[in-house]
């Protein structure tokens, strides 16, 4: 009983710890803000409401298509289909693309 009183306090947890000014400017969130325009975080959040550009945007950082996405979703309910029609190999972005940094 005492751990699961443990567990509720966690979640109830409200403090926010905001980091440093330095560490926000250079990370790599704000970098990706940067290129795109967005200057606040509640912009981003404003603009990650279209799931299908702030998918399609994040994948742009970390896949390297072999034929980029006609759509980034196709949704028929129940159902999803994510990058639809992209061609990509997971050993290149997994392994391959990696060696070049040696």
């Amino acid at each position: 009983m005492a751990e699961s009183k443990a567990i509720d306090v966690l979640m109830k947890e409200k403090r926010v710890f905001s980091p440093p000014r330095e560490i926000v400017e250079q990370s790599n969130v704000k970098k990706w803000m940067n290129e795109r325009g967005i200057k606040t975080y509640e912009e981003l959040l404003n603009k990650a409401q279209d799931i299908e550009w702030f998918w399609g945007e994040a994948s742009k950082e970390v896949v390297e298509w072999y034929t980029p996405p006609k759509r980034v979703l196709e949704w028929n309910e129940p159902f999803s289909k994510w990058f639809v029609g992209a061609k990509y190999n997971i050993v290149h972005d997994a392994l391959d693309k990696h060696v070049k940094t040696f």
